[in-house]
């Protein structure tokens, strides 16, 4: 099959796209939460197959400088984003969320320090905000009246692959 391309364009320096071999479905530009945003820094799509799953391609707000507008913005984007990754665990299907963070979650994870000191991708609100992300679960399913977890639904178990074929041997 051919490539399937997927990408918001922006004048500016923001970007962000998917290429796959299989096709693309349910394709979301930007990131929901606030209409107003038409940055070009979040697509979601499920790459099709046998085994779908649901990929994001982020673009994180650098937030520089600190302290202003842009700072903001990247701290509302990033609990947009929390919101957005909570909705989609509930799915329950396969997520990949990939991208560009903007984000120096751990001191040690600067080689020089103090030359990210007034940086937003190493202000103390940066890091909380990006580890929440991974400590998402998907949400736990509901209590019955009497206490019981419901009963889980029956899965469908993947396809056998198909019989191998013996190559003959070499002459």
């Amino acid at each position: 099959g051919g490539d399937n391309v997927a990408g918001p364009g922006q004048t500016s320096s923001n970007g962000v796209a998917l290429l796959s071999k299989t096709p693309l479905e349910d394709v979301t530009k930007g990131l929901p939460g606030d209409d107003g945003d038409d940055h070009a820094r979040y697509l979601e799509a499920v790459v099709s197959g046998p085994r779908p799953v649901r990929v994001a391609s982020i673009y994180l707000p650098n937030g520089n400088p600190v302290g202003s507008e842009k700072f903001a913005y990247k701290l509302r984007w990033l609990a947009r984003l929390n919101a957005h990754a909570r909705d989609l665990l509930a799915l329950e299907e396969p997520l990949v969320l990939a991208g560009d963070y903007n984000v120096i979650p751990e001191p040690d994870d600067a080689d020089n320090q103090a030359a990210w000191a007034g940086d937003a991708l190493f202000q103390p609100e940066t890091p909380p905000a990006f580890r929440a992300l991974n400590w998402l679960r998907p949400p736990h399913p509901p209590i019955a009246p009497d206490g019981a977890p419901p009963p889980s639904p029956p899965r469908a178990l993947p396809a056998a692959p198909p019989p191998r074929t013996p190559r003959p041997p070499p002459p």
